[in-house]
């Protein structure tokens, strides 16, 4: 017998908004804004909590005899929708006439009162009053022992916000808003203190999901752990889920289809049959199942196909050894080199709560020892039975809560590595003085962190300018208001928590005067920022738009013509990468050349290979200068490199042919070794 499923309980809220006249016009935008955040909030965190639109003040008036200033926006407590927004933006208007706080507070307590009545799944109950304490028009202190007693009674957790109290001291409003705060613990804050902590978008919250594992020390020494994903790449925080991409509004299911491409013979032809399509004379394209894929290897020139079964000796059980998280070795954290950690997650482990109080005893132990020695554990880590296994290092620390734990970040293999190579930096001229590492050290006491000057950085406060930016989008396209195209700033509000703190730059302000003297501190560019232009594109019509483009096409053409007839000599800059190649005599001089290269094959756009001559001559230069046995290996060496390094380029060298080659080992198929078989499909 099944389990019965767990109750979903929701929290249901009344929003309360002052837009009277006793409110001044920034007032009241405040207040909106104040609403508009926690509603908007809501909807972008998929918060399942039901809240209802109250507002008092405004130029519309309700039915209500009792309460005409007091109005109810719909029928039910609902979840965050953007008509909410839509009203409070469009609808509520600040009116002539005095609000009445305390009415509006006790229509919202009735509210609440009649949905607990009515329903079990009731858990938590608030009422957020947004007003600047003016207002007291029609209020009782009998109006406010009701309010006090129901607020008791019902549970109902009060945040007030926009009431100043060391401006407004006096009234009915300030009244309640003291016996809250006395009487039920309510929250009191101004419009600043609740916009700085609100007015940003926040990602929808996931249940915390344990992984049980054991660590194992030796096999007679196993700990039982949990693991729990602490930190984890998130680009743009996942804001958007693209949905009816079409225009009747319909779900669009992508599906990934393979075809294989075969030259045959034959006239042109616009289509045979349901799986075949004749694109253009002797060209037949064929869709292929892929079940009926052919899957291998290459191996130097030749194409090895493999069986199902042949293929899960290379890819299958065997290389995946299930399940674990097992000791390899303890080490210095110093001799963990920091560019080999990679991985867009960190899991942290945690002793199971399950466990026994020798296994707590050890656990705990091994934590505190490891962080007062400075070392971490290396242990091999798999997920699951299908996982293949990879090295986690743990690193110690202690949880805000006292529970010692480790952080998990992954190694990386011998083939994770890019191994480069960089010449050694000997110039005398760049040997600092006493007086440049004394600004220096200034510079970094200047910039430290400091938690009791403000200063201090918390990753669980730094907003993700992406994220903020096409929520921001979203919300006001669901609103049919116009986006503002941030001409001024170009979206400059977004990096606000990536820029330094103005108290670093005021404390360094000097340090960076001194700097900045050519005689004693550094000769340092400053580097201007220059603003571009802003384009207006005029539409033209098609045909004048071909025209221009076949005229400016027919004077490249022309251009190019001339310049071959004129004989133009080769650039300067690379008859001096073949003066200095065939000059070469240090290693020095062939790690300089190297690092040209690198540059030339990092600015290759992607797809693009027509840098890939141009490297193709300077490796031909550095081979022909490198003349004794000490550069003719190191020149091997930087082949072999670029080969792992550089797979299009060694892709389009290999069908070269007059390809560079090394001076030793094997002559034939050196840029095609370990290449991957591509199916024509």
């Amino acid at each position: 017998q099944m389990p019965p499923k767990a109750k979903i309980l929701h929290d249901i809220s009344c929003v309360v908004v002052d837009v009277g006249e006793t409110m001044s016009e920034e007032e009241v935008d405040e207040a909106k804004h104040t609403a508009d955040w926690i509603i908007s909030r809501k909807i972008f965190t998929n918060s399942r909590d039901e809240l209802r639109l109250i507002v008092t003040g405004s130029a519309e008036k309700s039915g209500d005899i009792d309460r005409p200033q007091v109005i109810v926006q719909g029928e039910e407590f609902l979840t965050a929708r953007f008509d909410m927004l839509r009203y409070l933006d469009r609808e509520v208007k600040q009116g002539g006439e005095k609000s009445t706080i305390t009415k509006a507070m006790l229509e919202a307590i009735e509210k609440i009162k009649e949905e607990s009545d009515t329903r079990p799944d009731i858990d938590g109950r608030q009422i957020v009053l947004i007003s600047n304490g003016v207002s007291g028009y029609d209020a009782s202190r009998g109006d406010i022992d009701e309010i006090v007693r129901e607020v008791k009674n019902l549970g109902i957790d009060v945040v007030v916000i926009g009431v100043n109290r060391e401006i407004v001291r006096d009234g009915f409003t300030v009244e309640m808003v003291n016996r809250l705060e006395k009487e039920t613990e309510a929250t009191v804050m101004t419009f600043t203190e609740a916009l700085h902590g609100i007015s940003h978008f926040v990602r929808p919250t996931k249940a915390k999901r344990a992984t049980p594992f054991t660590l194992e020390i030796s096999p007679e020494i196993k700990i039982p752990v949990k693991s729990y994903v602490k930190t984890k790449h998130n680009p743009k925080g996942n804001a958007v889920k693209f949905v009816h991409p079409d225009g009747d509004n319909g779900d669009v299911i992508r599906e990934r289809v393979y075809v294989q491409v075969n030259e045959v013979g034959g006239e042109d032809m616009e289509g045979e049959g349901e799986e075949k399509k004749w694109t253009g004379k002797g060209v037949e394209v064929v869709q292929v199942e892929k079940e009926k894929l052919k899957k291998g290897f290459k191996f130097g020139m030749t194409d090895i196909s493999l069986f199902d079964d042949e293929l899960k000796e290379y890819n299958g059980s065997e290389f995946k050894t299930g399940k674990c998280l097992q000791l390899v070795q303890m080490t210095k954290k110093s001799e963990l080199n920091r560019s080999h950690l990679i991985g867009g997650e960190t899991r942290i482990f945690l002793l199971d709560e399950k466990a026994s109080d020798s296994c707590s005893s050890f656990f705990n132990s091994l934590a505190r020892t490891c962080e007062d020695e400075d070392t971490a554990l290396v242990v091999r880590y798999a997920y699951n039975t299908a996982s293949s296994p990879h090295l986690l290092a743990l690193f110690p620390y202690k949880e805000d809560s006292g529970n010692m734990a480790f952080a998990g970040v992954r190694l990386a293999f011998y083939e994770d590595v890019r191994l480069f190579q960089f010449p050694p930096l000997e110039d005398p001229a760049s040997k600092p003085t006493s007086h440049q590492l004394r600004l220096v050290d200034d510079l970094i006491d200047g910039m430290q962190l400091s938690e009791a000057d403000g200063t201090e950085i918390d990753s669980e406060t730094i907003l993700q300018p992406a994220y903020q930016r096409i929520c921001s989008a979203a919300r006001e396209r669901a609103l049919n208001r116009e986006r503002e195209m941030e001409e001024e700033d170009g979206g400059e509000k977004y990096l606000e928590t990536l820029r330094p703190n103005k108290e670093l730059l005021k404390r360094i302000s000097a340090t960076i005067e001194e700097m900045k003297n050519e005689e004693r501190g550094f000769q340092l560019m400053k580097k201007e920022k220059v603003k571009r232009p802003r384009i207006e594109i005029v539409p033209v019509s098609i045909d004048d738009l071909l025209e221009e483009i076949e005229k400016n096409r027919i004077a490249e053409m022309t251009s190019q013509i001339e310049q071959k007839m004129e004989m133009k000599p080769v650039k300067k800059s690379k008859d001096k990468f073949m003066e200095k190649a065939l000059k070469m005599a240090t290693r020095e001089d062939i790690y300089s050349l190297r690092v040209t290269v690198d540059s030339v094959l990092d600015a290759s756009p992607e797809d693009d290979d027509s840098f890939f001559p141009r490297v193709h001559s300077m490796l031909g230069y550095m081979r022909e200068g490198a003349r004794d046995n000490l550069l003719k290996g190191l020149f091997d060496e930087i082949l072999v490199d670029l080969r792992e390094s550089y797979p299009e380029f060694a892709l389009w060298m290999g069908d070269q042919p007059n390809q560079v080659l090394p001076f030793n080992g094997s002559q034939v198929d050196f840029w095609n070794e370990l290449k991957d078989i591509k199916p024509n499909v």
